[in-house]
């Protein structure tokens, strides 16, 4: 940790942490689980902290408080107007715009009863949010998505690094409006990993095009070369580099494009895949030597790396560590004598912080990998809740879901898991795996899988009519969706 941070505050948040992942997330009945109870002066401390640390430029420093105003309001939202202010006022000075927006719109009955704080840190929020204003942004966006965009404005060349829930799609569909304003006609490249994350990038960029009354602005995802004229609003491909490859060999000499935009850009390192992506990239820059490129990256420690390689070392470069969103990992183990107990611990900032025993139901001790894995995520899912699990291949997702198909009891699903499984036994097979997995709530998800059946796994888990999706990588890179636990096996 940081220097500026004290140990004894760090050993105390961590006690936070335990306390809340015990209350919320784990399964089962204690046995014996470590104490962590904490005390209203322990809470009002760790706001205090929290307070300062969220002035910090350091990532870490900023992560912590975030942790615990997102643990403090999950244990003690009791504690009514008094915490849910102070939690508002922090996220504000984090700059954490998004955050604040949901917590404002779970206790708006708060905000509209209480208007709040002392007139002091009022103002200072309500500074901070004006700092970050942008025209054309429907709400402030946080420190990185500003400073990403501002870059983006005055650089030909940006390579950014940063976790996947840091916003940087977001900021890339407003340069994508604000591109296609600005130039006539024109057109954008954006470069995907996978076939599985085109209609997730298509899908986004449609409604954001839609919202800014650009409906006009053609969208293609195969290598068709436009003819001139026949694209006046601008063009948008969103293509794999298999796809790029050969829109360059169809266009030819009459190959154009103003902005290139290279999603997931560390897949360069991919043997024989990270070898086509490099190519269409040198290919696509040596043929439009003038057109703007985007680096965008999860946390890879060195993005000016993209830009030593394709651009001559020319333009900006960022690495962002701190996320806007929390995430808990939580280590799991079987007991050695009483085969029903699972010990939980959390993995923090140093040593596991350990949560104790839980007794479940199941007998772990006598399942294969694959049982136990379905038998735990039942487990942490609670029945409105969904879950993420990844498997190592097309099968292993397949058995898994069947797993878990027979600890789902029977139960109704609505119509639009009705609709999917229609569509595909007319148009797939009348016994096509899924159909019995769709019946219980749960899905597969891999890339063997025809693309108008993953995107309607994907559209149904949107939805949430799915609890579970067993799923290979191709959900890892880059789509969006939404999950409230990802557990991991035993």
């Amino acid at each position: 940790m940081p220097e500026e941070i004290a140990p004894e505050l760090v050993l105390l948040a961590d006690r936070l942490a335990a306390a809340s992942v015990g209350r919320k997330l784990l399964p089962g009945r204690s046995v014996g689980a470590s104490r962590s109870d904490l005390v209203r002066s322990d809470y009002i401390r760790l706001l205090n902290e929290a307070s300062v640390l969220a002035f910090s430029t350091d990532s870490r420093a900023r992560m912590l408080a975030y942790d615990i105003v997102t643990h403090s309001l999950a244990l003690r939202t009791k504690d009514g107007p008094g915490l849910i202010h102070s939690v508002d006022f922090i996220l504000s000075r984090l700059a954490n715009f998004p955050g604040r927006r949901l917590l404002r719109q779970n206790h708006h009955a708060t905000f509209d009863t209480n208007p709040g704080s002392a007139v002091p840190l009022l103002l200072e929020a309500l500074m901070r949010e004006r700092e970050n204003t942008v025209d054309g942004f429907a709400h402030a966006p946080t420190d990185f998505q500003l400073d990403f965009f501002r870059a983006l404005e005055t650089q030909t060349a940006v390579s950014i690094s940063a976790p996947t829930s840091a916003g940087k799609s977001f900021v890339l569909g407003q340069h994508i409006i604000r591109k296609v304003r600005a130039v006539p006609g024109c057109c954008i490249i954006y470069l995907v990993p996978t076939r599985a994350l085109i209609r997730e990038v298509m899908l986004r960029l449609r409604k954001e095009l839609a919202d800014s009354r650009l409906g006009g602005v053609a969208q293609r995802c195969v290598p068709l070369p436009a003819v001139e004229g026949d694209t006046p609003n601008g063009l948008i491909y969103v293509l794999t580099q298999e796809r790029l490859l050969s829109l360059l060999h169809v266009a030819g000499e009459s190959f154009r494009m103003h902005l290139l935009i290279v999603d997931e850009a560390q897949g360069v390192r991919d043997g024989s895949r990270g070898v086509l992506l490099q190519t269409g990239i040198e290919q696509a820059l040596l043929r439009c030597p003038k057109a703007e490129v985007v680096f965008a990256s999860p946390l890879i420690r060195n993005p000016s790396r993209f830009l030593e390689l394709f651009t001559d070392s020319r333009g900006h470069s960022a690495l962002e560590r701190h996320s806007p969103v929390g995430q808990n990992f939580i280590l799991v183990e079987s007991d050695r004598v009483a085969t029903t107990h699972l010990h939980f611990s959390l993995l923090r900032h140093g040593p596991r912080v350990p949560r104790g025993f839980r007794e479940l139901s199941a007998d772990f001790r006598r399942m294969g990998s694959l049982q136990q894995r379905a038998a735990l995520s039942v487990a942490v899912t609670g029945e409105n809740e969904s879950c993420l699990i990844y498997s190592n291949g097309p099968s292993e997702a397949e058995d898994l879901a069947r797993r878990l198909i027979l600890l789902r009891p029977a139960a109704s699903v609505g119509q639009e898991v009705l609709d999917s499984i229609a569509y595909i036994e007319e148009h797939i097979h009348p016994e096509y795996p899924l159909i019995a997995a769709l019946r219980r709530g749960v899905a597969f998800h891999h890339g063997e899988m025809p693309a108008s059946v993953r995107g309607g796994v994907e559209d149904l888990f949107r939805l949430r009519k799915l609890h579970f999706i067993c799923c290979t990588s191709t959900l890892l890179q880059g789509v969006n969706l939404p999950m409230d636990s990802a557990p991991s096996p035993p």
